[in-house]
């Protein structure tokens, strides 16, 4: 990433550039993590939401994305992916899926701003998964007693 000349730089780069080499450790970490089904998910939207915050950041600073060619193919760790054994709500992982294609779409593109939105969106639906799957383990655990 280099800086550009695109409007004031209301926050500096260095900064910026920190809090994303923070932010892409905690993805990475998230990514390869194997604890708790409930607490991977969660942790993968904490990880999304903090690398949505740093890019916006990096868009204050004035910081050029280089687009990474070939990212559309992300492909979600082996316990989130289609075909595996997914728990929850079938729709929640339908939009999961359509959210981790436009991040791999958006990667291979420009801007900052749609990154940014797309790891946001892709954040809000795992809550949306773990906080179903949560409510479905509360609900089984009450109807068990």
């Amino acid at each position: 990433m280099s800086a550009s000349g695109m409007g004031k730089q209301m926050v500096s780069s260095q900064h910026a550039r920190d809090q994303l080499r923070e932010a892409d450790i905690a993805w990475r970490s998230a990514m390869r993590a194997h604890e708790g089904y409930l607490t991977r998910i969660r942790d993968l939207a904490a990880a999304a939401d903090q690398e949505s915050r740093a890019l916006t950041l990096a868009q204050l600073a004035n910081i050029q994305w280089q687009p990474i060619p070939g990212a559309g193919n992300l492909a979600p760790p082996d316990d989130l992916a289609k075909g595996g054994d997914r728990r929850g709500n079938p729709a929640l992982w339908k939009k999961f899926d359509h959210a981790l294609k436009d991040l791999g779409t958006s990667l291979e593109a420009d801007s900052l701003r749609t990154i940014a939105a797309a790891y946001e969106s892709l954040s809000l639906v795992l809550l949306e998964i773990a906080n179903d799957i949560e409510g479905a383990e509360r609900a089984g655990a009450r109807n068990s007693a």
